[in-house]
């Protein structure tokens, strides 16, 4: 994995992040809402049994009074079931999004280490930089050397046998012309 990879898959994982974050707080505003939304309802379903307690020495007929109540309760059970899925929903979506959030932070946490070994090796590389390249130089200076040190030997080399040919030439040409002139004489 290069560090541009890394980087773009830890922006990546940081806006899901925020975006479950956003989703959490949001959630919990609805279940915070339905709480209080539940305990109106149960305060009011609290004021009308107190107020069937009341009204029942006042009613003439106590079977209109239970259908009344029974009506209340009724009404106020079914509200309490519809609450009650509301909360188990958000419920469960919190917890997928906590574990998605746990997940992420999980492959944050390998992208970090991973990064962290890449700028090490980079920085072990970096140092290694200086040596190398004195090592080259050092190189590249012994080949200069030997090369130059070869060169001029191969150039002496080449004078003392081109003396020696000049030499030798001169030397056959005085004796060819001393034996001609020993000829003639």
């Amino acid at each position: 994995m290069n560090i541009s990879t890394g980087l773009v898959k830890k922006e990546q994982l940081l806006n899901e992040i925020e975006r479950l974050e956003t989703d959490n707080n949001y959630l919990s505003h609805q279940i915070n809402a339905l709480d209080t939304d539940l305990n109106r309802k149960r305060k009011t379903n609290q004021s009308l049994v107190e107020q069937l307690q009341e009204s029942r020495s006042s009613f003439a007929d106590p079977a209109s009074e239970k259908k009344f109540l029974e009506n209340n309760i009724d009404f106020l059970e079914n509200e309490k079931k519809q609450l009650n899925k509301e909360y188990h929903s958000l419920k469960t979506r919190l917890d997928k999004n906590f574990i998605a959030i746990d997940s992420l932070l999980n492959d944050l946490g390998f992208i970090k280490g991973e990064i962290g070994t890449l700028v090490e090796q980079v920085g072990i590389l970096e140092e290694q930089i200086p040596v190398k390249l004195r090592d080259a130089e050092n190189l590249d200076d012994k080949i200069t050397k030997t090369c130059t040190d070869a060169m001029n030997a191969l150039y002496n080399n080449m004078k003392k046998i081109e003396n020696k040919a000049k030499l030798s030439f001169y030397k056959n040409t005085k004796e060819s012309e001393f034996i001609r002139s020993s000829v003639k004489n």
